[in-house]
């Protein structure tokens, strides 16, 4: 019998240069039928689960058992996510720019900003598991230390 590549797909995919790939599954009838349910689990590079690969070839049992094995691993794959931080420096950003055209005095404003930057840019490299991310957070600590270097001389 011949021997099944499960991560086949996977592996062509980063080599093509995607970090994150996501396994999708669907259960249901079909429309006609009942409703369809599609689920999508981004696991860590690297973790395999044991029996995790065609949820209708598993017994209600085994996907029960599975089932908090893979919403622990998901809830940490969940812990690494940075989108929220993104969105939170754009944000920073975009206050940062109104801040610098405002002729108002802006020196608190600013040191509190780039404090908020610090605290993003943080989390973003605590949580990172990407070599480049974690350079790129690194690189961002330093620009924002010169910020608050510089915005110590601003009323």
């Amino acid at each position: 019998m011949e021997q099944i590549d499960w991560f086949a797909h996977e592996s062509a995919a980063r080599q093509r240069g995607f970090v994150q790939v996501c396994g999708i599954d669907e259960a249901g009838r079909g429309p006609l039928a009942g409703p369809v349910f599609a689920a999508a689990v981004l696991l860590p590079v690297g973790v395999q689960i044991e029996g995790l690969n065609d949820s209708k070839k598993l017994s209600e049992k085994k996907r029960e058992q599975l089932f908090d094995v893979i919403q622990e691993t998901a809830i940490m794959a969940d812990r690494l996510a940075i989108d929220e931080e993104l969105v939170r420096l754009t944000s920073h950003v975009a206050q940062l720019r109104a801040l610098l055209c405002d002729p108002a005095p802006a020196g608190r404003r600013l040191d509190f900003l780039a404090q908020e930057f610090n605290r993003e840019v943080n989390t973003i490299a605590s949580k990172s598991q990407d070599i480049a991310i974690t350079r790129l957070a690194m690189d961002g600590k330093a620009e924002i230390e010169k910020l608050r270097e510089q915005v110590q001389n601003v009323e």
